[in-house]
C-alpha cells in the first residue's frame, strides 16, 4: 500500500473507531493542508484498509442507533493486524527521512560545519 492517505487514515481508525464523515473532518483538520483530499478520498482509503484486513467495520457505538431511523453509520475500528502495519509503516518513513536527510547532507556538502 503506497497511499500516504491510506496510511493516515489508518492511523487515524487505530486512534479510535470512527465512521467515514467523522474521519474525514478529522482529517481536514489535522492533515488538510498538507495532503488535502476530498471526502470520497476517505472511502475509497477504507475500502482498501478493509480489503487488507488492517480494519474491521463494527456496529455503531451503544445508544447512537436506538429509537433513532436514520441509516446506521457504519464504524471501523484497527485490527491487530492493521495496528502492526501501521507501527511498521511509521518506523519505515523515520527511517526514510534520516536515509533522506544524510543523502541531502552529503549533496550539500559537511552539514556538520553549519551547526
Amino acid at each position: 500500500m503506497r497511499s500516504p492517505v491510506n496510511w493516515t487514515v489508518l492511523g487515524l481508525v487505530a486512534e479510535r473507531s470512527s465512521y467515514g464523515f467523522e474521519l474525514w473532518t478529522r482529517y481536514e483538520r489535522l492533515y488538510g493542508d498538507v495532503l488535502p483530499v476530498g471526502e470520497s478520498n476517505i472511502y475509497h482509503a477504507l475500502d482498501a484498509l478493509r480489503e487488507r484486513n488492517f480494519i474491521e467495520e463494527v456496529g455503531e457505538p451503544r445508544g447512537v442507533a436506538s429509537g433513532v431511523t436514520r441509516q446506521p453509520k457504519p464504524h471501523y475500528r484497527a485490527t491487530t493486524e492493521g495496528r502492526e502495519a501501521y507501527a511498521a509503516w511509521v518506523v519505515a518513513q523515520e527511517r526514510e527521512h534520516t536515509r533522506r536527510s544524510v543523502l541531502f547532507c552529503g549533496a550539500a556538502g559537511d552539514c556538520a560545519r553549519d551547526s
